[in-house]
């Protein structure tokens, strides 16, 4: 889900992209596309865009046109996995690696080509991506948070029959983390 000026929006995974204004739901659709928002991953609003990731790639939309964004002069479609705005830029994680996007550019960060990302987010080190299993890196310096080995999995006490957490060792490189 994501709010904007005018409203809320809801994507689903197999029933479309809706709409509401406060009054009533739309489904939203692409007129030469009208399954492309069928599946929606990922959903981030920051003026003017709201940015729509499905299993067909990215799309944004600026409050009356839509636009599907490729990376360079390259029409690959890509699955994307989630999406980060901050003031500087957006950052897109898909199943083949992570992109940035500032103003119409979209772009393949280096580095992160190939690696599944599975979230993004601000700390005080910038952006953190995490990966599916590659582990956890920050964006500038690509410097490892965590390792796939601290990856741990830890049974939950109690009768909660076939149930883990994952746990991190990653105290020591941020102790404030809570």
């Amino acid at each position: 889900m994501a709010v904007d000026e005018s409203g809320l929006w809801v994507g689903t995974y197999g029933d479309g992209l809706f709409f509401f204004d406060g009054r009533q739901w739309r489904n939203r659709y692409l007129v030469r596309d009208t399954l492309a928002f069928s599946f929606v991953n990922a959903i981030e609003y920051r003026y003017p865009h709201l940015w729509i990731g499905t299993d067909e790639g990215i799309f944004r939309y600026n409050g009356g046109k839509w636009s599907q964004m490729f990376a360079g002069d390259s029409s690959d479609v890509y699955s994307v996995t989630t999406i980060m705005s901050t003031p500087a830029a957006t950052y897109i994680g898909t199943e083949r690696g992570l992109y940035r996007s500032v103003g119409d550019t979209l772009t393949e960060v280096a580095g992160f080509e190939g690696f599944p990302v599975a979230g993004l987010c601000v700390s005080d080190k910038g952006v953190i991506v995490a990966t599916r299993q590659s582990g956890i890196f920050t964006y500038n310096k690509k410097e490892e948070i965590v390792s796939p080995e601290q990856l741990t999995l830890q049974e939950l006490a109690g009768d909660n029959k076939n149930e883990v957490l994952a746990g991190t060792a990653s105290r020591e490189k941020f102790p404030d983390m809570r």
